[in-house]
């Protein structure tokens, strides 16, 4: 048996599979940001570990006395989890979507510190990027800059509670700390931000993902029920295993995940920087590359229309013990509206593609469109992001497949519109929880049970397959594409707005 463990930035999984890799125990908790402040969002590392605890004792609890050959790890990427001298953590972790550093990106993109940093890490600096974190830290809170030991990622802090093993892995220092060419620290990062002394309190970098980077230790078997000295590998960030756990790394499939944020991901074996376009990340092992490209426009832009405007549907979800999602995509399978809706509620912190000062808006709304028709803009507009992704994949080196994951991915209506929308076949694998199965076969090629990452794909089966129906979604994708063009005076009229109110 093995286990994949997902310690995400808003809730944590786990899930064992057996030797024939069917789900033989999962059990997830929420586990939400503590936001102090509009632009501060922290992450307590003490909690989270305790959640984890309680995780893998209930998965211990349902898969009875089956032996665990081994523990895979994925979590939400980048950011800033340091502990002190005594390896242990006095502050909450500060995730890649906290902004509070803003200020210091602004200074380094008209000094060009900015862009020094990025073209060394292959990734437009994040708002939340280790790095940027810990320069705000040394400006504005030097004592807790000055207790920094030890600089670790969310899921580095679980294995090294898991195991009490100290280490980074490639996937997961490619925001902050890596050269995109040799997938190594690269010093002058440190000495570029300002924070040349951080630069020592970075632990023993591992290559691979699948390589063991520690035991789980007697605490662990005490409070979860798992032996002592079960492997634990180096993990990898999210997106990582992710596209792992779908079978995606093939050279010419794409990963579209729908999900809070539209994620668009791409295996590659040499390293292609475009900051205007895309990150390019370490993949699972050196020698190998990802390009991703994420934005705040999935379903957090859907989650937002239905909490204003469907409280009769919720009411009714709750009432009859089902989700609020299928009674509305119900209503709205069969609407069909002109407006248009781009879903730039949240910016663009990466800033390729379009605008970072994008905001969110309609256009095209007459007197016949009601909050239904608005619900399906909404819907589409999130779609139409994805395929903008998967456009520049395409016209970069071409797409043969695609595959659909996230929760989005088990709806049937989600799936047919993506289709309809990308104007091309979507493949659907049969495994839910994609990330926790991908993390699951680091720990299988790890101890020798799966050869190499090559081979995982032996083990991903195509569940579902959604073919485009005819529509004329194509034509509206193109005025979502020209109309996101004409917006940009708007989006800086709308900026010069909020500065000039706050």
């Amino acid at each position: 048996m093995f286990i994949g463990i997902d310690v995400g930035h808003t809730n944590l999984k786990a899930v064992a599979f057996d030797s024939e890799w069917n789900t033989i125990g999962k059990h997830g908790i929420e586990a939400g940001m503590v936001t102090t402040s509009e632009d501060r969002h922290e992450i307590p590392i003490g909690e989270r570990w305790d959640l984890l605890l309680e995780c893998l004792s209930e998965l211990r609890s349902q898969t009875g006395d089956e032996p665990v050959e081994g523990i895979g790890l994925g979590g939400g990427g980048g950011g800033l989890y340091p502990l002190d001298e005594n390896r242990e953590p006095f502050m909450n972790g500060i995730p890649l979507l906290d902004e509070r550093a803003m200020g210091i990106i602004q200074e380094w993109k008209s000094d060009g510190t900015y862009t020094a940093i990025s073209e060394k890490t292959g990734i437009p600096v994040p708002p939340g990027a280790a790095i940027l974190s810990l320069r705000w830290l040394k400006e504005n809170e030097p004592e807790r800059y000055e207790r920094i030991e030890h600089i670790l990622n969310l899921k580095d802090v679980m294995r090294y509670k898991l195991t009490g093993e100290l280490a980074l892995e490639i996937s997961d220092a490619t925001f902050s700390f890596t050269h995109h060419q040799t997938q190594d620290y690269d010093e002058e990062i440190f000495d570029l931000a300002g924070v040349p002394d951080a630069f020592d309190a970075l632990p023993e970098l591992k290559g691979s993902s699948h390589e063991i980077a520690g035991y789980t230790t007697q605490e662990v078997q005490e409070k979860t029920g798992i032996s002592e000295g079960t492997p634990v590998v180096a993990g990898a960030h999210d997106a990582c295993v992710n596209s792992l756990g779908v079978g995606a790394i093939d050279r010419d499939i794409v990963t579209t995940a729908g999900g809070t944020w539209s994620l668009s991901t791409k295996v590659l074996d040499e390293p292609s920087v475009e900051l205007d376009t895309w990150c390019c990340e370490n993949f699972l092992e050196r020698g190998t590359w990802m390009l991703e490209i994420a934005q705040p426009t999935g379903t957090i832009s859907s989650d937002w229309f239905v909490d204003e405007f469907f409280e009769s549907e919720q009411q009714q979800a709750d009432a009859e013990d089902m989700e609020v999602w299928d009674i509305i995509e119900e209503q709205i399978e069969d609407v069909e509206t002109n407006a248009v809706f781009h879903p730039f509620l949240f910016g663009n912190p990466y800033g390729y593609m379009y605008q970072e000062n994008a905001s969110g808006s309609f256009t095209g709304l007459s007197a016949t469109d009601g909050r239904l028709e608005m619900l399906r803009a909404v819907y589409e507009g999130i779609a139409f992001v994805h395929r903008w992704q998967i456009e520049q994949y395409d016209e970069a080196f071409g797409v043969d497949e695609i595959r659909f994951t996230g929760g989005a991915a088990r709806s049937e209506f989600w799936s047919q519109l993506f289709a309809d929308v990308l104007e091309m076949p979507i493949t659907i694998t049969d495994k839910e929880e994609s990330g926790c199965f991908g993390a699951a076969m680091l720990a299988a090629i790890a101890v020798g049970e799966i050869d190499d990452l090559e081979e995982t794909a032996d083990y991903v089966e195509i569940a579902e397959e959604y073919r485009p129906n005819e529509t004329d979604l194509g034509r509206k994708y193109e005025t979502f594409r020209e109309l996101t063009v004409l917006m940009e005076d708007a989006w800086d009229e709308h900026e010069a707005l909020r500065t000039s109110t706050r």
